[in-house]
């Protein structure tokens, strides 16, 4: 975000939208990967309301009874690894039938 004399904004603005720019650039999740302070969370809250959450991602994957019961399938492992390479989350196995 590059800086204009004539807008008074204050530092705290330039400083998280610098960081969020950067992030979002080299496609990283603002939720990981960064240590936000209150004042930073609540100014992106205030900036892109809605738009950006960074709160923890939580994947919730249904298995049949069968596999829940074995503690997951053959696709969870993948399953993990895609959400580890995305940026990562809670993967939590789950059975709707069960």
């Amino acid at each position: 975000v590059k800086k204009n004399p004539t807008m008074k904004l204050p530092p705290l603005f330039f400083t998280v939208m610098d960081k969020v720019q950067d992030m979002l650039e080299n496609n990283q999740p603002l939720g990981r990967g960064c240590e936000w302070t209150a004042p930073e969370v609540d100014k992106i809250n205030e900036l892109i309301p809605g738009c950006i959450t960074l709160k923890p991602t939580v994947y919730l994957v249904n298995c049949s009874e069968k596999s829940f019961v074995l503690g997951g399938n053959r696709y969870i492992k993948k399953i993990k690894e895609w959400v580890e390479s995305h940026g990562g989350g809670l993967v939590i196995p789950f059975s709707v039938e069960f």
